[in-house]
C-alpha cells in the first residue's frame, strides 16, 4: 500500500491501530465488515481482496476455458435461436435442467459449467418457440445455475448478469414467476454481501419479501420466504447487527417448523437443518466463535442433505473452531468439508482465509501443509 502507513490506513478504514495490527498479523479474525471497509478505503471490490476471480486455480484445474462460452450464451438471451438448435420437448428438457441441480448439490461446478451453454440454448429455443410457462421456468432455473458457477469461480459480474437473465425468463413462467423472481432477489442480495455492500443487499431482501408475501403460502413460497430471511440474517450479521440477525434466523426457524425438511426447491435445501446451519454462520460472522461451535454441535445433518451444503457447514465450523482456539479441530473440519464436496471447498475464499491463518501458527503439521497446497494457499 504505497503512500500509506499502517497507522494512517487504519484511520482511513475507521478502526483502531491496535485492531488493525492484530488483524494483519492474524491474531484476530478479519471480520467481513473489516474487509469491506478495507475495500472501500482502497477503491477495490471485496472479491479482489480475496483473490477473485481464481484465474490461476482455473488454469491449474484446466477449467479456464469454461467461462467465456457462458458469457457468450448470456449475451444471446433476446435473439432468435439459431436454426441448428433443435426445439426439444419439455419431457427431455425437464430432467436435464433438474440434473443441473444435482451437479450443484454435489459441488461439481466444472461439469456444471460445461453443461450450461448448450442446455441454455436448447431451453431458450423451447421457451421462445412455444412460449410455454414451464419452458420459461426451466430457462430461469438454467440461468440461475450460472449464478453458482460465477460465484464459485469468483466471476461476480457473470453471476449478476445471470440473475438479470433469470428475471427476464421468470416473468413468463406463470404461477412460478413470483417464487423465481423472489429467489432472484435473494441471489442478488448475496452478490452484494460478497462485495461488502450490505445495505444494498438488504434492499434486495425487502424487494424479494414484497414479491413472495403477495402470494399464497404454498410449501415452495414458504421455503423462498424462509431463505430470504436467512440471507437477510447473514447481511445483518456481517454489517454488525447481531440482534437483528438472530431475530431473522428465529423467524426463519418458525417457518421451518411449519414446513419441516423440504425436497429441493430451486436448489434450496430448505428446512430446520438449513436454519441451524445459518445460525452457526451468524454467530461466526458476529465474532462469537464459541457460540457458533456450540450451535454446530446441535446440527444433525440428514442423509439426503446436499454434499455442497454439508461442505459449507463444515467450512463455517472450521472458521469458528479456529477463532475459538481449536486449531486442530479447525483442520479436522476442513477435511470434513473437502470430503463432502472437494471442488466447492477448493474454490471457497473462507477456506483459504482459514488455512492461511492456520499456516501462521507456531506448529505447522505436514497435514496442514498438504491441505494448503491442495487449496492453492501459498505460504
Amino acid at each position: 500500500m504505497r503512500g500509506w502507513t499502517q497507522l494512517s490506513f487504519a484511520a482511513k478504514v475507521g478502526v483502531s491501530y491496535s485492531l488493525y495490527t492484530k488483524v494483519v498479523t492474524r491474531q484476530k479474525r478479519a471480520m467481513p465488515q473489516f474487509v469491506a471497509a478495507c475495500g472501500r478505503a482502497l477503491g477495490m471490490d471485496v472479491s479482489e481482496l480475496y483473490g477473485q476471480p481464481f484465474k490461476d486455480q482455473l488454469l491449474e484445474d484446466r477449467l479456464q476455458h469454461l467461462i467465456q462460452p457462458i458469457i457468450h450464451t448470456l449475451d444471446l438471451y433476446d435473439l432468435d435461436p439459431d436454426d441448428e438448435v433443435a426445439v426439444q420437448d419439455l419431457d427431455v428438457l425437464r430432467p436435464s435442467v433438474l440434473e443441473l441441480g444435482d451437479l450443484h448439490d454435489a459441488g461439481a461446478f466444472g461439469v456444471l459449467a460445461q453443461r450450461l451453454p448448450g442446455l441454455i440454448e436448447e431451453t431458450r429455443a423451447a421457451a421462445l418457440t412455444t412460449m410455454h410457462p414451464e419452458a420459461w421456468d426451466l430457462l430461469a432455473q438454467a440461468y440461475r445455475a450460472v449464478y453458482d458457477v460465477g460465484t464459485r469461480f469468483g466471476y461476480l459480474s457473470v453471476s449478476r448478469t445471470a440473475m438479470d437473465r433469470c428475471d427476464w425468463a421468470a416473468r413468463n413462467a406463470g404461477d412460478q414467476a413470483a417464487p423465481l423472481r423472489a429467489m432472484r432477489q435473494y441471489q442478488r442480495s448475496l452478490i452484494h454481501m460478497k462485495e461488502g455492500d450490505y445495505g444494498t443487499g438488504l434492499k434486495m431482501y425487502r424487494a424479494g419479501r414484497a414479491m413472495i408475501d403477495a402470494v399464497d403460502d404454498t410449501p415452495l413460497n414458504l421455503a423462498v420466504r424462509g431463505q430470504l430471511l436467512l440471507g437477510a440474517a447473514l447481511l445483518c450479521a456481517r454489517s454488525g447487527q447481531k440482534d437483528q440477525a438472530v431475530d431473522l434466523v428465529d423467524e426463519a426457524g418458525r417457518i421451518a417448523d411449519r414446513t419441516g425438511e423440504q425436497p429441493r426447491h430451486y436448489w434450496m435445501g430448505w428446512g430446520p437443518t438449513n436454519v441451524l446451519a445459518h445460525r452457526v454462520q451468524v454467530y461466526a460472522d458476529t465474532d462469537d466463535p464459541g457460540r457458533a461451535v456450540a450451535e454446530a454441535r446441535t446440527v444433525r445433518v440428514p442423509e439426503e442433505w446436499p454434499p455442497s451444503r454439508v461442505a459449507r457447514l463444515w467450512v463455517s465450523v472450521a472458521g469458528a473452531r479456529l477463532w475459538a482456539g481449536d486449531a486442530g479441530g479447525a483442520l479436522e473440519a476442513l477435511h470434513m468439508a473437502r470430503h463432502a464436496a472437494p471442488q466447492a471447498v477448493r474454490y471457497n475464499p473462507a477456506v483459504k482465509d482459514t488455512v492461511a491463518t492456520l499456516m501462521r501458527s507456531r506448529q505447522v503439521s505436514d497435514d496442514l501443509v498438504a491441505f494448503a497446497r491442495w487449496a492453492s494457499v501459498r505460504p
